[in-house]
């Protein structure tokens, strides 16, 4: 039982002790009570079973990234219809970066005027890819970067969403332009 006792007490961080002569012999841990140690015993215990049970990412769409490029406008008309000023989507630098090219210069959050802009793709999953866009200045109100992911609804509609925000809400659709 001693070699026991030291055994535990130099990995774990406590000693054990044992009851006087005499009396049912029991074991008690003089440093930690034992109900920390059963928090510990049960929070190990639920950590690793939850790190089991998590399922991996799906992986995209084998023509994920051949499908959003292209000319898109707004579903709806205006300023980004089809019509009026589409956009170009093209991915480039291994599937990391989506070039945006628009007919017209449009304004940026920092205040720029161009014609193209870039997102960083940060990965892709099933029909989503979750990107940041290249010098992005917005923030969440908690602070973070802005990150969008666009979430192809067919071969010929898209939109967005920011992951601040609720799940169910996102842009208006955009749909692919007819050839000229």
């Amino acid at each position: 039982m001693q070699a026991d006792s030291a055994l535990l007490s130099d990995t774990l961080g406590f000693q054990l002790r044992r009851a006087p002569r005499g009396k049912t012999r029991t074991l008690a841990l003089r440093k930690w009570g034992a109900a920390t140690m059963f928090g510990v015993l049960v929070a190990t215990s639920v950590v690793r079973s939850a790190c089991g049970q998590i399922p991996p990412n799906r992986p995209p769409m084998p023509e994920l990234f051949e499908l959003i490029e292209g000319t898109w406008g707004s579903k709806e008309p205006g300023i980004y219809s089809c019509d009026q000023n589409p956009h170009t989507i093209k991915v480039t630098e291994g599937n990391t970066r989506a070039v945006f090219t628009v007919r017209k210069p449009i304004p940026m959050a920092d205040g720029r005027v161009t014609d193209h802009y870039a997102y960083r793709i940060l990965y892709a999953e099933n029909n989503r890819i979750t990107m940041m866009v290249e010098d992005e200045i917005r923030r969440t109100p908690q602070g973070d970067r802005v990150i969008w992911v666009l979430i192809l609804r067919d071969k010929d509609t898209y939109f967005w969403r920011r992951t601040d925000w609720p799940a169910q809400n996102g842009t208006s659709d955009v749909v692919r332009c007819p050839s000229a």
